[in-house]
């Protein structure tokens, strides 16, 4: 099934982030979207315990820089609308 849109989710290693996800996989109308999970390292990424088809990407991004943010949102909107092509 297609991705309905794409979710980008900050701080997706965070007690927060953590439960946001979960929430996402296990919501019948958010499983569909895309998640792309932002983290400073995703080599430290945890996925999520659950087992699921849901398609996401965890993204190392160090926020407070604005140019690696802006780098990083080119990337994804062109990576979003390719595969959406």
């Amino acid at each position: 099934m297609p991705s309905k849109g794409t979710i980008v989710l900050t701080g997706a290693n965070g007690t927060i982030g953590s439960a946001v996800i979960s929430r996402i996989m296990s919501s019948r109308e958010l499983f569909s979207y895309h998640g792309i999970y932002i983290v400073r390292n995703a080599s430290y990424y945890v996925a999520p315990e659950q087992e699921t088809t849901h398609a996401y990407n965890a993204l190392s991004l160090e926020l407070s820089s604005l140019d690696r943010v802006r780098a990083a949102a080119v990337t994804i909107s062109y990576n979003e609308a390719s595969s959406r092509n």
